[in-house]
C-alpha cells in the first residue's frame, strides 16, 4: 500500500484492468470529478485497489468511479493505492456487482 499521485493518463491506463466492477454511474463520476476539479478531493482511507486475477493479472476491484473522475478532471490527485487485495464477497455490498 502507498500514496500515488494519479495523473489523468495513469487512470486512463489503470482503467484498462477494470473487468469485474458494476456499471459505471455517471453521476457518481460527475460529482468526484467536480471535487477534483476545485481542489476539494482529499487523499482518504479508501483506496484504490488491485487484486491479482488466476492468471497472474491485475484486476481493479474497487476505484473505478475515482479514476474515472480523474480522467474527467483532467488533474492528478493524490491516492491511497493497494496491490494485491484479496477480494471478499461481503465488502461494499449497498450496490451489486456483475
Amino acid at each position: 500500500m502507498k500514496e500515488v499521485i494519479i495523473t489523468p493518463e495513469m487512470a486512463t491506463e489503470l482503467l484498462k484492468s477494470n473487468i469485474c466492477n458494476r456499471v459505471m454511474s455517471k453521476a457518481a463520476v460527475n460529482k468526484y470529478s467536480e471535487l477534483m476539479k476545485k481542489g476539494e478531493w482529499y487523499l482518504s482511507h479508501q483506496a484504490i485497489a488491485f487484486a491479482d486475477s488466476d492468471d497472474g493479472k491485475e484486476v481493479l476491484v474497487d476505484g473505478q468511479h475515482r479514476l474515472a473522475a480523474v480522467v474527467q478532471a483532467g488533474v492528478p490527485v493524490k491516492f491511497t493505492v493497494v496491490r494485491h487485495a484479496i477480494q471478499t464477497p461481503y465488502i461494499d455490498t449497498a450496490r451489486n456487482r456483475n
